[in-house]
C-alpha cells in the first residue's frame, strides 16, 4: 500500500521536474526573442493556467484522497492488530489456566 503511494508520489515529483525544466527551456528561448506584446503573454498564461488546472490539479487531489484512504486502511489495519493480539492473549491466558502444571 505504502509502497504504491510512494511509486505515485516519486512518479508525479519526476512529473513536476520534468515540467520545470521544459518551462525553464522555453523561458531561456522567450528570453532570446523579441519582447512578447500583453496579449501573447496573456494567452502563455492562460495556455500554462489551464494545463495545470486541467490536468495537474485533478492529478494532484486524487493523491491526496487516495493518501487519505490509504492512512485510514492503515489506522483501521492497526486497530486490527491489536484487537487480534488482545484475543491471542486472552486465548493464551484461558489455555494457560486449563493446562496443569
Amino acid at each position: 500500500m505504502n509502497g504504491e503511494k510512494d511509486l505515485d508520489l516519486r512518479a508525479n515529483e519526476e512529473r513536476i521536474k520534468l515540467l520545470l525544466r521544459d518551462q525553464e527551456q522555453l523561458q531561456k528561448k522567450l528570453a532570446g526573442r523579441e519582447p512578447l506584446s500583453r496579449i501573447n503573454l496573456k494567452e502563455e498564461y492562460d495556455a500554462l493556467k489551464s494545463f495545470v488546472d486541467g490536468s495537474l490539479k485533478p492529478q494532484i487531489s486524487r493523491l491526496k484522497r487516495m493518501n487519505g484512504e490509504k492512512d485510514l486502511d492503515l489506522r483501521a489495519n492497526e486497530e486490527r492488530i491489536k484487537l487480534l493480539l488482545r484475543d491471542q492473549e486472552q486465548l493464551q491466558k484461558k489455555l494457560a489456566g486449563r493446562e496443569p502444571l
